[in-house]
C-alpha cells in the first residue's frame, strides 16, 4: 500500500544510519546507570553515527557535493536544561560515512532523568507535483533516532521523588527546596512524575537535608509543601475529574498522583473532596491541619 510521507522532502529510511550510545563516565553500562550515577556528578556519552551509501542514495544527495551534519540534544526536564552537541563528520572514500563526538553534561543540572535525541540535517529535495525537484531546503532533518534515548538517573522505588539541583543555575528562588509538580499532570499519573522535592544544592542546608541529618522541623515543614502541592495540583482537575472518579482511579493503581492524595487527605482526618475544596477554599485550616498531622514542631 503506498504512504505519504509527512515531509515536504524526501527522507531516507531509518535504517541508512546507525547509532551508537556509550557511556563514558561513568564507565557502566547505559541499563546501570541508575545505580551507578552520583548526584551532581558530569556524564559523558560517546555518540557515534554510522551513514550508510543508502542514505544519500534515497535522499537523492552526493556525499561529495552536499554538506550534511550531525547533532545532539540532550535535555532534563527537572532542571529546565537542554544541551546542543555538533558531531564531527567524516567521510571514507571506500563509501560511508561517520559522525561522531563527545557529550558531556553538568552534573549539577541533572536530576530524574535525561533524554538524548540525535539528528541529521542537510539539504531536502522539495518535490514538484509531477515528483521532479524543484528546490531544496537547506537544513532539512533527513534522519532522526527514534525512540529518542530517555535514561532514569534516580531509583525511583526508593522513598520520595527526591532530586538536588542547583537552584541559582535552573532559575528557581533561592529556597533550600522545593515541592513541583508540572501542570499537566493528572490524577493518573505515576508519583515519581507528577510530583517531585528538589533540594537546592547552593544551601548550605543541602548536605543535611540530603543526609537525613537536618533538625526534624524542616522535614516535617517538607511533607507540609508535599501536602499543599499534592492536594492543589488535584484540585486544579476537579472541573472535569470527580472526587469519586479519583478515588476509582487510586483504587486501580496505588502509584498514582489520586492515590497520593486520597492517603493524604486521610491522614489530616479529610475525605479527598473536602481536601482538594479546601487548598482553594481554606488554606489556613488545611495548613494547620497538615501541620497538626506531621507532629510539627513536636519530637
Amino acid at each position: 500500500m503506498a504512504t505519504v510521507e509527512s515531509l515536504p522532502y524526501r527522507t531516507p529510511s531509518p535504517s541508512t544510519v546507525t547509532a551508537m550510545v556509550t557511556l563514558i563516565e561513568p564507565d557502566v553500562e547505559l541499563s546501570d546507570l541508575t545505580s551507578a550515577w552520583v548526584p551532581g556528578s558530569d556524564l559523558r556519552f560517546g555518540i557515534r553515527l554510522a551513514i550508510s551509501n543508502d542514505f544519500y542514495e534515497q535522499s537523492a544527495l552526493s556525499p561529495e557535493a552536499d554538506e550534511i551534519a550531525a547533532y545532539v540534544v540532550a535535555t532534563c526536564l527537572a532542571s529546565r536544561t537542554s544541551w546542543r552537541e555538533k558531531l564531527a563528520i567524516r567521510s571514507y572514500s571506500g563509501g560511508g560515512t561517520v559522525a561522531d563526538g563527545l557529550v558531556i553534561l553538568d552534573g549539577e543540572l541533572l536530576a530524574d532523568e535525561v533524554s538524548l535525541d540525535v539528528w541529521v540535517v542537510g539539504p531536502g529535495l522539495l518535490p514538484t507535483l509531477a515528483g521532479s525537484a524543484s528546490g531544496r531546503h537547506e537544513a532539512a532533518k533527513l534522519w532522526r533516532m527514534s525512540p529518542p534515548l530517555t535514561l532514569s538517573l534516580e531509583d525511583t522505588s526508593a522513598g520520595f521523588p527526591t532530586s538536588a539541583v542547583s537552584f541559582q543555575a535552573t532559575y528557581r528562588r533561592d529556597t533550600p527546596w522545593a515541592v513541583e509538580s508540572p501542570q499537566d499532570a493528572g490524577p493518573e499519573w505515576s508519583i515519581s512524575s507528577a510530583v517531585r522535592l528538589f533540594i537546592n544544592t547552593d544551601s548550605p542546608l543541602c548536605e543535611s537535608l540530603l543526609s537525613g541529618e537536618a533538625d526534624s522541623t524542616l522535614f516535617q515543614s517538607m511533607q507540609v509543601d508535599i501536602h499543599l502541592v499534592v492536594l492543589h495540583r488535584l484540585a486544579s482537575w476537579r472541573d472535569t475529574i470527580s472526587a469519586d472518579q479519583m478515588i476509582q482511579i487510586a483504587t486501580a493503581d496505588d502509584g498514582c498522583l489520586a492515590a497520593l492524595g486520597v492517603a493524604i487527605a486521610g491522614s489530616m482526618g479529610l475525605e479527598l473532596a473536602d481536601g482538594m475544596r479546601m487548598v482553594t477554599e481554606d488554606l489556613a485550616e488545611l495548613l494547620t491541619r497538615s501541620r497538626e498531622q506531621v507532629t510539627f514542631g513536636r519530637l
